[in-house]
């Protein structure tokens, strides 16, 4: 006679396929002009190069004709936030953009520099990319690098964990693009490494109860709270 005994397991085995993040929650850095607004543009066509601000906190490598800070340039793109938004750059090559804060590494700790990107011109290089590094802005770290979109913004994101030999120095952000490729609200947090669930103990586990009742194992899996598990026996 063929028999079927369904156990019913209470808990977060649905949730046991997800990646989990520690309880604490992430811890929100400071970083000064995140939104490039400190200086105070007169108008929408108006325009500036970092590098003749030597009072501004970014600065920028390449100097007079690098990264520039615009408002809305020809009236076709606007900031993703506020009115400023700061340009790759302009009668340079290239350029970087870059910060050493008053924030510290912590060992251990996961780091998390995003920033909103987009490019303000269509038929132009629209590579983007980030950079975590030492007290010395030219000791990189970590990097990631990407394509701006064109006439729209999307949110990009760098994640770094700091070693034991980083503990105590001064954290370092670094951003550069294209030459029309715009950069707006950046922004730094941190926490414990994220961690996952392991799901193949589990799996394991109902194997082996199937094989201990010499059955055929059938999971139900839902999005609720509940699985059941049902073993058909002869």
């Amino acid at each position: 006679m063929k028999k079927s005994l369904t156990y019913v397991i209470v808990g977060f085995v649905a949730a046991a396929c997800l990646a989990v993040s520690s309880a604490k929650a992430e811890r929100v850095l400071t970083v000064p002009d995140a939104g490039f607004e400190d200086h105070v543009l007169s108008d929408e066509v108006d325009w500036f190069y970092l590098a003749d601000d030597p009072t501004n906190v970014w600065k920028s490598v390449a100097g007079t004709g690098g990264a520039w800070i615009g408002w809305n340039y020809y009236g076709v793109w606007p900031a993703y936030n506020g009115n400023n938004k700061v340009y790759g750059f302009y009668e340079t090559d290239s350029d970087y953009i870059y910060q050493i804060l008053d924030e510290t590494f912590i060992a251990g700790k996961t780091y998390t520099l995003s920033v909103w990107v987009g490019a303000g011109w269509s038929g132009y290089p629209d590579g983007w990319w980030l950079y975590f590094t030492g007290e010395d802005y030219t000791d990189e770290l970590a990097e990631a690098s990407g394509s701006a979109p064109v006439f729209s913004w999307e949110q990009v994101s760098l994640a770094y964990t700091a070693t034991a030999a980083d503990d105590g120095n001064k954290i370092g952000i670094k951003l550069q693009g294209d030459g029309w490729v715009t950069f707006d609200d950046v922004s730094l947090s941190y926490g414990p490494r994220r961690q996952g669930i392991r799901i193949r103990p589990m799996a394991l586990w109902l194997r082996t109860l199937g094989q201990t009742f010499h059955g055929r194992l059938e999971i139900v899996r839902s999005h609720t709270m509940f699985t059941s598990v049902t073993i058909s026996t002869m």
